[in-house]
């Protein structure tokens, strides 16, 4: 699955090869065109990309959630609170509870997402489930909670990400602090992009990691825009 591309299904591969007439010249290149299509994305050779029903595995992993979602009702409904208000303020004061809740909900999402026959709405489930699976490995840290050497080692590091809140705000004033200028003085005026922002913390963000390609633009730069961006460094 390339990233930035969203690739056509076997459904719409096969419609478009209806569609194309029968001459030995174009079914030549549709059969080119759909190796080339298998070869860049293994999802369509093993037949993940199926719109019109769902595989074995997807419908286990339906009843699954749809179980977690039951779980999580049951839940609800066994808090010692009477009112319905007080049931949903207890339980979604749990941190657990939250990923759970947006766990399950995105991949509902995602699931109708996947059966929609439109190629973007299948790409976008994709993505929400790729989302969803890095929730659902987050969410395994509770059970750390149950070892005893483990448990409050998990405590004390979500004390120390509240912390680094405070942290990362001035991070962020020093990565923009020398971001920004140096991005205008190594590429001067560009038109506005909503990709500009990220290059521009690309360029502040990875140095802290020893992340010096970016090196070479600057050495190679002996104008004064160069020099000043060497003195930012």
């Amino acid at each position: 699955f390339i990233s930035d591309k969203c690739l056509p299904s076997i459904d719409e591969l096969r419609d478009n090869r209806i569609s194309i007439n029968n001459t030995q010249k174009r079914l030549f290149l549709n059969r080119t065109k759909q190796k080339i299509t298998v070869t860049q994305n293994p999802s369509v050779e093993y037949g993940f990309q199926w719109h019109h029903r769902p595989r074995t595995t997807e419908l286990i992993l339906i009843i699954w959630m749809f179980t977690l979602f039951c779980e999580e009702i049951r839940q609800i409904i066994a808090m010692e609170v009477q009112s319905v208000y007080g049931k949903l303020v207890a339980y979604f004061s749990i941190i657990w509870n939250k990923l759970d809740v947006l766990a399950i909900s995105l991949f509902f999402i995602a699931f109708v997402l996947r059966l929609l026959p439109i190629n973007q709405c299948f790409c976008g489930a994709r993505v929400l489930l790729a989302l969803d699976l890095s929730i659902w490995y987050i969410r395994t840290l509770d059970m750390f909670s149950a070892i005893k050497r483990l448990g409050p080692k998990l405590v004390m590091i979500g004390e120390m990400v509240n912390d680094m809140k405070f942290y990362m705000v001035m991070l962020t004033v020093f990565i923009l602090a020398f971001g920004v200028p140096s991005y205008s003085l190594m590429y001067g005026v560009q038109e506005f992009s909503f990709h500009t922002p990220r290059a521009i913390i690309n360029l502040a963000y990875w140095q802290i990691f020893g992340e010096i390609e970016i090196l070479g633009d600057i050495e190679k730069n002996y104008e004064i825009n160069g020099y000043i961006v060497f003195i930012l460094l």
